[in-house]
């Protein structure tokens, strides 16, 4: 049974409400099945953004060059080789799950819509470099620094750093408009298994501040 605000006031306490839920057995308020949406090409048919969404775009685009809004991530290899192919694919397997990772925002009239990509359409190749160790921090800095084009490009990138003594750091930067404090936490945890199914016993990824 679907309780109303009505039959909740009407009926201030447990036992009445027990005797309400009781006394409507067999009758069933059935509701519609959610069903996940997908923006499509159409600017007329792109849902708008939500209201943190809103926020952070119009934030974004008042402090234009400013990387206030990146949120970076760096990542170590335990033990082993880092197999790039697998993290590639590991990564493309979290931006399919989670809808705002491939989310760009089309503006019309004035206010942003959201364009949901298609996973194959997502653009989610892991670039590679090779930096000495003593400039690592520096790359980093720069890497992170970079500002996403939230109408082009998904607000997520990752870059892989070889170092000279064998060992790889991968940076991940996610904007703000699709993660916070705990969705981050979701988002390495969902990396480093999909990193771990897709590598196997060739290697697993541990957080590193």
């Amino acid at each position: 049974m679907r309780l109303t605000i009505r039959d909740v006031f009407e009926n201030p306490t447990p036992a009445r409400l027990a005797e309400l839920i009781a006394g409507a057995q067999g009758v069933r308020n059935v509701l519609p099945p959610l069903v996940a949406g997908e923006g499509t090409d159409g600017n007329d048919a792109l849902p708008p953004a939500s209201y943190a969404q809103r926020r952070l775009w119009l934030l974004a685009g008042m402090d234009g060059d400013s990387a206030a809004y990146n949120v970076p991530m760096v990542v170590r290899l335990e033990d082993g080789g880092l197999d790039v192919g697998a993290l590639e694919a590991a990564l493309g397997d979290v931006v399919e799950r989670h809808a705002p990772l491939r989310t760009v925002f089309a503006t019309v009239d004035g206010e942003p819509r959201q364009r949901i990509l298609p996973p194959d359409l997502a653009g989610t190749t892991v670039r590679r470099r090779r930096v000495e160790t003593a400039h690592l921090d520096a790359e980093l800095a720069a890497e992170a620094g970079r500002v996403f084009d939230l109408a082009a490009e998904i607000p997520v990138r990752a870059v892989v750093f070889d170092l000279e003594d064998g060992s790889a750091v991968l940076l991940l930067v996610v904007h703000h408009i699709a993660t916070d404090g705990v969705s981050s936490g979701v988002f390495f945890a969902d990396l480093e298994r999909a990193y771990g199914a897709r590598a196997g016993e060739r290697g697993a990824l541990c957080w590193s501040r």
